[in-house]
């Protein structure tokens, strides 16, 4: 019965209601879990990337990733959550997921005009909302006194974003090179964070960077509502930023007003065999998507400054919308 109502569930409003009260009721045993949560130490990753199944806090799924439903709650916007979709990061291209289009939802929020202007040429039926970065409206894991204080134990501390993978997505790339670049950016810093998703840390690739004496830290999982919030409490532990890929961890380092470096390195990635997700962008999806990665890309590469150049905060505007 559950499988058939998850076919409809998109298009009706009904039966997205009835679909999540059924998991709700199932899973609620996550709400618990999920609070506990919220007190783990930040470096305690293996208990912030445990899996968690899905609790429907709203009734589009997309809204309760990262804990967005909940950090634009919390700040106040004027959005009616369970009548838009929130796109969940950076989206760069001309990919407009199929789920966009057949949500029932009369609107789609986005970080930037730039993503609103790809939107409205294949949502031309729906209203589409800018908001920027959604890291300004999160709240902070940890108090101010007690981010001063773990900023003051760990010195001049530099916070690294491996490229990751998801749970449908194996990501690969050369750790080795990595980890000499960290290092030798690693010189001038007193401790390294290893910010990892929960997924690769499900993969065992955690040991690699605890080995080379760094603190490995995460965000936490996909459906942990605190995830916003711990990122930002992470990044602000920062002087320095830097990561091997693209993404939206960038936009939101700068909106935080930290430097960030961009060491590019080839990606291995496999999609097992999730068709949807390695057939989602079509030849010109590709070709958009991989001309947003070169523009932004050259802000980025070779740029040691700890403090964001005009340019960067420009590109940011661009693609991830105000960051004031």
């Amino acid at each position: 019965m559950l499988n058939r109502i998850k076919k409809s569930v998109l298009g009706s409003k009904a039966l997205s209601s009835i679909y999540f009260l059924v998991i709700k009721l199932r899973n609620r045993g996550e709400v618990k879990e999920i609070e506990r949560r919220k007190h783990t130490p930040l470096f305690n990753y293996k208990e912030l990337a445990r899996p968690l199944n899905l609790y429907p806090y709203f009734n589009i799924k997309d809204n309760n990733l990262y804990g967005i439903g909940k950090v634009f709650q919390e700040a106040g916007l004027e959005l009616d959550i369970d009548n838009c979709l929130i796109e969940h990061g950076l989206i760069l291209g001309d990919l407009v997921q199929k789920h966009n289009h057949a949500s029932y939802v009369p609107k789609i929020v986005t970080f930037s005009e730039y993503r609103r202007h790809k939107l409205r040429k294949k949502l031309i039926q729906k209203e589409v909302s800018c908001v920027g970065p959604y890291i300004k409206y999160a709240n902070t894991i940890l108090k101010e006194e007690d981010i001063a204080a773990l900023r003051n134990s760990l010195g001049k501390t530099l916070v690294v974003f491996p490229s990751h993978s998801n749970d449908v997505t194996i990501v690969d790339f050369n750790s080795n090179d990595f980890i000499k670049k960290i290092c030798e950016i690693a010189v001038d810093y007193d401790s390294v964070i290893i910010c990892m998703y929960w997924k690769d840390i499900e993969l065992g690739r955690a040991e690699e960077y605890i080995k080379k004496g760094f603190k490995v830290t995460c965000a936490g999982h996909i459906y942990d509502r605190y995830f916003l919030d711990r990122l930002k409490t992470i990044i602000l532990l920062s002087d320095f930023t830097m990561s091997n890929n693209v993404g939206t961890h960038i936009g939101y380092c700068i909106c935080l007003g930290k430097g960030h470096f961009l060491f590019r390195q080839n990606l291995a990635v496999d999609h097992g065999l999730n068709l949807n997700e390695a057939n989602q962008r079509d030849k010109t999806d590709w070709d958009t998507y991989n001309f947003d990665v070169e523009i932004i890309s050259k802000c980025f590469i070779n740029n040691f400054n700890v403090n964001p150049s005009l340019e960067q905060i420009e590109i940011v505007s661009k693609y991830w919308g105000d960051i004031s």
